[in-house]
C-alpha cells in the first residue's frame, strides 16, 4: 500500500491508516494455499505405518514429486535404488492445484451457491501439456474466510490421503506389475487407468479409502474430487490420472458411504466387547 504524506495528517488519522495497512498485508498473503505436496507427503508417512509390515514391501512411503511435468500428474510406478526397483507414486505440482482448488471450489459452494459449477466448467478446459488454463476464481467476501479455508483444507486432506492410499494399493493389489508391461515408455508412461479393469479400480478405491479411514480421513474428499470429473462438460486429459475415462461418481458415493459406515460400526462393535458386564 502506498502511504500519504504523514505530515498533512492528524496523528490520528495516521495512526488509523497504519492500522489499515497493517491489516491488508495479511489479508492478501493470506490468500494461499497452507496445503500442498508435503501435506500429502505428511499423510502419506501415516498410510506407510498403517499398513500391515507384508504389504509395505518394497513401497516409498512419500510420493517422488516430478517437477518437469506441468500438467496434473498421479501415476504408479518403479523407481531403481540401489538396485533394487522400488515401488513409487509420482505426482506433479500441478495435480496439488487441482486439489487446492476443487476443495476451496466445494467450501466456498457454501457461502456463494452455484460457484462449484462455474468452478468445474473453468476446471474442464485443456491446456494440454502446458498445465492448467486460468481458472475462475471466487469473489464472494467469505471466499477466504477462517471458517472456508478450514473446510477447504479438511477436504484437501482427504482428497490427498485417499488418492495416495489408493495408490499405495495399486502396488499391494499387484495391479501396477500386472500392467506394466503395457504402460510404454518408463519416463512417460500411459496412464494406469487407461488400461485398468473396472473392478480392479473400485477394489482399490474401496481398499484405500478403508485405509485412508485407518488414518483418521474420511472417503467425503474422494467423492467432492470424483463428483468435480464426473459434472465436467468433457474431461481434460489429465482427468484420466485421477479416474478412468467411463467411470461415475454416482454408483461409487453410496459405495465409499458403506466403507465409512461399516468402519464406524467395527470401531464401536468393538468397544462394546470391552463393556463389563456388571
Amino acid at each position: 500500500m502506498i502511504m500519504p504524506n504523514m505530515n498533512r495528517f492528524s496523528p490520528v488519522l495516521a495512526i488509523a491508516l497504519l492500522a489499515a495497512a497493517a491489516l491488508a498485508a495479511p489479508a492478501e498473503s493470506a490468500r494461499q494455499y497452507d496445503s500442498g505436496y508435503q501435506t500429502m507427503a505428511r499423510l502419506a508417512d501415516d498410510l506407510y505405518r498403517a499398513l500391515p509390515k507384508e504389504k509395505r514391501g518394497t513401497l516409498l512411503a512419500r510420493p517422488v514429486l516430478l517437477d518437469n511435468i506441468k500438467a496434473p500428474y498421479l501415476q504408479p510406478g518403479a523407481q531403481a535404488k540401489d538396485g533394487t526397483n522400488l515401488h513409487a507414486v509420482f505426482v506433479s505440482p500441478a495435480l496439488f492445484e487441482v486439489l487446492n482448488y476443487i476443495s476451496h471450489a466445494r467450501a466456498v459452494e457454501s457461502v456463494d451457491d452455484g460457484f462449484f459449477a462455474k468452478a468445474v466448467n473453468s476446471l474442464a478446459c485443456d491446456n494440454g501439456d502446458k498445465g492448467l488454463p486460468p481458472l475462475y476464481q471466487p469473489t464472494h467476501e467469505k471466499s477466504w474466510a477462517f471458517n472456508t479455508m478450514n473446510w477447504q483444507l479438511g477436504y484437501f486432506n482427504q482428497m490427498a490421503a485417499g488418492l495416495m492410499a489408493i495408490e499405495m494399493a495399486h502396488h499391494h493389489l499387484g495391479h501396477y506389475s500386472k500392467y506394466a508391461s503395457q504402460l510404454g515408455d518408463p519416463k512417460k508412461p500411459a496412464p494406469l487407468y487407461s488400461v485398468l479393469s473396472q473392478k480392479e479400480w473400485r477394489e482399490a478405491v474401496l481398499g484405500g479409502s478403508r485405509h485412508a479411514l485407518d488414518c483418521g480421513l474420511a472417503p467425503e474428499g474422494l467423492i467432492v474430487l470424483y463428483d468435480a470429473i464426473s459434472k465436467m462438460p468433457q474431461r481434460p486429459s489429465w482427468a484420466v490420472h485421477l479416474m478412468p475415462p467411463t467411470e461415475e461418481v454416482s454408483i461409487l458415493r453410496l459405495e465409499l458411504k458403506r466403507v465409512e459406515a461399516s468402519f464406524f460400526d467395527a470401531r464401536t462393535a468393538a468397544r462394546e466387547e470391552f463393556r463389563w458386564s456388571w
